[in-house]
């Protein structure tokens, strides 16, 4: 119950509250529902049931299971209860060729409840489980691992990311970054970097028109108030290139703020042209430095860009070059 509080207590401090969650009081907006609507279109926090203790026991395991013409599966829960949570545990899904094992709790806090999740993902492919789930594929790769732990006022069912407190790890082998256009496989997407690359214009190999290839992407992040923020940078190793990714997302405005570091070996693959946007005395500089040097500037030159506005179209300034 005090863990339940503690988080509780966030989501109150983001929402103007006191005390644990109360339902009369407003949340934050779910699926479906804009962020700005106002207390009147937030869901109001699910309370425990009573009689939830009377819930016998069980466990179940189902080979293969459709949704809307999607085949998941097998799936195996067991769940037991009690007057104050429902806890499912060990709770597997295998979605496309990703397993994911982990638990859920939902718990009484006050008057109303909270619902926490842990997830482990390893496996394969991830683009698999989006196209098992029938949505677009932001990325690929041979292998995967992750780590997540999210906690949200109200019931399971209740689950909205811009609600929800929690932290995400994760490490990507050998795959692709690919231009995608729903506003939610961005932000998987690491917050639609090929799209970014693009328009700078970086004629790297890494970027095809299959994608941006990498060897590895490694990160971690934290989600509060509504908002992801990178714990040190999101470092991807690319095929020629290494680009490191730090700052935060508003999941509520669907914003950016980001740096995006790019070492590169300028006078091979990095058009000065595309360096000088935003700061031509740099990449003046640069190209002075190259024509007076050579080949001094394919050691590792490093190019900052400050990402900041709407996911779909944020603006990229140059911010230093080294």
């Amino acid at each position: 119950m005090a863990a339940g509080c503690r988080d509780a207590d966030r989501y109150r401090s983001a929402t103007s509250q006191s005390g644990c969650i109360d339902p009369q009081g407003g949340g934050g907006p779910g699926p479906g529902v804009e962020p700005d609507g106002g207390d009147r279109d937030r869901p109001h926090p699910a309370a425990i049931p009573s009689g939830l203790a009377k819930v016998p026991a069980g466990h179940v395991r189902v080979v293969q299971f459709e949704r809307q013409g999607q085949k998941f599966g097998p799936l195996e829960a067991t769940w037991h209860a009690d007057d104050g949570q429902l806890a499912v545990e060990p709770l597997s899904l295998t979605l496309g060729e990703l397993k994911l094992s982990g638990a859920l709790e939902w718990q009484a806090s006050g008057e109303a409840s909270l619902s926490r999740a842990q997830v482990k993902a390893t496996g394969g492919n991830v683009g698999s489980a989006f196209q098992a789930l029938d949505q677009q594929v932001p990325v690929t790769s041979e292998s995967a691992d992750a780590d997540m732990q999210l906690s949200w006022p109200g019931a399971p069912w209740q689950f909205a990311l811009p609600l929800s407190t929690g932290r995400v790890q994760a490490t990507l082998e050998n795959g692709r970054l690919r231009q995608i256009h729903s506003s939610g496989a961005k932000l998987v997407g690491l917050f639609n970097l090929d799209n970014v690359l693009r328009r700078l214009q970086l004629d790297f190999s890494d970027v095809t028109s299959g994608g941006t290839a990498f060897n590895s992407i490694e990160g971690s992040a934290t989600l509060y108030n509504g908002r992801l923020q990178t714990e040190g940078p999101i470092v991807v190793d690319g095929t020629a290139t290494r680009f490191t990714l730090s700052g935060s997302v508003d999941l509520n405005r669907q914003t950016l703020d980001q740096r995006l570091g790019i070492t590169v070996p300028v006078s091979q693959n990095l058009p000065l042209v595309a360096v000088m946007a935003g700061a031509p005395q740099v990449g003046i500089g640069l190209f002075v430095v190259d024509q007076l040097f050579g080949r001094w500037l394919d050691r590792a030159t490093q190019i900052y860009y400050r990402i900041e506005g709407p996911w779909s179209s944020p603006n990229i300034n140059l911010e230093s070059a080294q």
